[in-house]
């Protein structure tokens, strides 16, 4: 089930400072990992003002980590991201060993 539609998307904010008592629940599952695999993660203040789509789209016209947070920065602030609130996001581009590609953050 996508994030956007999920009924679990708010867990995690409604546990946060709630005086009643949370269990955890964490689990491990192992996936592989290759060469131009890429990973964004962020919190719901930068994915809730930039849809799929001008995600990838910013990515293929990025030509680095930073350059693809900048361009979807940007597209975030436009659509009225929060200009009071704070939020995240880090970029991850996975290469080979001979061609390393840092990873950014805003």
């Amino acid at each position: 089930e996508a994030t956007r539609e999920s009924t679990e998307r708010s867990r995690l904010f409604a546990a946060l400072g709630h005086d009643g008592e949370n269990t955890a629940s964490v689990g491990a599952t192992d996936f592989a990992i290759a060469g131009g695999d890429i990973f964004l993660l962020c919190t719901d203040g930068f994915w809730e003002y930039i849809d799929e789509s001008a995600m990838e789209a910013a990515l293929v016209a990025a030509v680095s980590p930073a350059d693809w947070l900048r361009r979807m920065e940007e597209q975030v602030r436009a659509r009225g991201g929060p200009e009071q609130d704070n939020f995240s996001a880090l970029a991850v581009w996975c290469t080979d060993l001979d061609q390393p590609r840092p990873a950014a953050a805003i």
